[in-house]
């Protein structure tokens, strides 16, 4: 639009100009070297005006020329650029679906045609799917020239530590991270599984609050990890028994449902001649949720009789499994034959049989009837279903004789729970 008014000014002026020298004509002559040239000073005016043009056109055809191989060269690089985006695509691609010859040949590619430190990303995280760490340490360092990189590159080498089982050596390089990203999930969920693998728990818990105050941890979850901490610190160092005593009841106030605690609490005050508190504290274990490693303690604590202390303690969660089985196990011991099958007709209802109800039942058929048949049966029904005594991480399914605040494998914390002897409601 501006272009086309300044043409309209420029035709105006000129139209102007002609018009203003036809009304006043002049004459204008020239003598030059023997030479005299004569005209009239409308003719000389355009003969200049068209001379102008002439040089202003020789001018950008000239500009034009000289500005060839720099229009050229822009253009390849271009191309090069184009190139090495599609390579950079393609590279993340590959290493997406782990296709690592291809990731290194599209890394390589990427080098040639675009100027980037991606490529070191790149071809670290063929190096580490290849295993060569020598390799994976040369990119971090390529990186650490960049300092666009350098997050990137701390990153990396935490990774590279995992890889090596240097947890020490990560935890340091996470404790540099969480300088720079002090609420990031990432750094928070490995800071917090280094330094339970470091049994640094006072930065656990400290990096526990921060997470829950973030909302990266439900209360439920906040509680039960602060509970495990604890109780797991508590583990740690050597306390006098009325500081061990008063750890283990923010555990149980935290968590009630966690057994351990429960248990080693209950010994405590059993020692300290507090029955009552004692009995208290494993009550309301089951009533959270039943275990029947509490079963020994409740009875040599309680000073009831073994059968109405039993039935007190089942009737605290009357429908789970645990409360069904004990109820079964202590009419068997009673003779109590119906009583017994009873409960274990309502547990086969609601969860199936397990291997501890098939051993009762055979039991009941072979103290009641002598039932030779169907003793055999409940014994090959017993075979047949899974032995649930140890701890199992919740997260990928490993298996542990004892409690763990950590798993090896997934590096999970507070994710160890002792199998429910198989029970799953139908």
């Amino acid at each position: 639009m501006i272009r086309k008014i300044l043409f309209i000014v420029v035709l105006i002026s000129l139209t102007a100009i002609v018009l203003g020298l036809n009304m006043y004509p002049g004459t204008i002559r020239i003598d030059w070297q023997g030479y005299e040239i004569e005209t009239s000073l409308t003719i000389f005016a355009l003969l200049l005006f068209v001379t102008l043009f002439l040089l202003s056109l020789i001018g950008k055809i000239w500009r034009a020329i000289a500005r060839l191989p720099m229009r050229l060269g822009r253009r390849a690089q271009k191309r090069h650029r184009e190139k090495g985006l599609i390579s950079l695509v393609e590279a993340i691609t590959a290493n997406a679906l782990e296709q690592i010859s291809l990731t290194k040949e599209k890394a390589y590619k990427v080098q040639r045609f675009l100027n980037t430190p991606l490529q070191h990303h790149l071809l670290f995280e063929a190096a580490l799917h290849e295993a060569n760490m020598q390799r994976a340490e040369q990119q971090i360092i390529e990186m650490n020239n960049y300092p666009e990189m350098r997050e990137l590159a701390l990153y990396e080498q935490i990774r590279l530590c995992y890889a090596q089982n240097e947890n020490a050596q990560a935890h340091t390089h996470l404790l540099e991270l969480e300088r720079i990203e002090p609420q990031s999930p990432y750094v928070l969920k490995n800071l917090l599984g280094t330094s339970v693998f470091l049994s640094l728990f006072d930065k656990a818990l400290e990096i526990v609050q921060k997470m829950y105050k973030n909302n990266l941890l439900t209360k439920e979850k906040w509680e039960r990890y602060q509970a495990q901490l604890l109780y797991a610190q508590s583990q740690q160092h050597s306390q006098d028994m009325q500081e061990r005593l008063g750890a283990l009841k923010k555990v149980h106030q935290l968590d009630p449902g966690f057994f351990p605690a429960a248990i080693e609490m209950a010994k405590i005050l059993k020692v300290q001649s507090k029955e009552r508190q004692a009995r208290k504290v494993l009550e309301t274990t089951w009533e959270t949720d039943p275990n029947p490693n509490l079963v020994p303690l409740y009875l040599s604590i309680t000073a009831e009789e073994k059968n109405i202390a039993i039935q007190r303690l089942a009737h605290l969660s009357p429908k789970h499994p645990e409360s069904l089985l004990l109820l079964a196990q202590n009419a068997i011991e009673h003779q109590e034959w119906r009583k017994a099958r009873t409960s274990l007709k309502a547990l086969e209802e609601t969860y199936g049989m397990t291997l501890q109800a098939c051993h009762l039942m055979a039991q009941i058929e072979l103290k009641e009837k002598s039932n030779l048949d169907q003793y055999q049966y409940w014994m090959d029904q017993a075979l047949k279903t899974q032995d649930t005594s140890a701890w199992i991480c919740n997260n990928c399914c490993a298996t542990s004789k004892t409690w763990k605040i950590f798993c090896q494998k997934c590096h999970n914390i507070g994710c160890f729970e002792q199998c429910k002897q198989g029970f799953k409601q139908k």
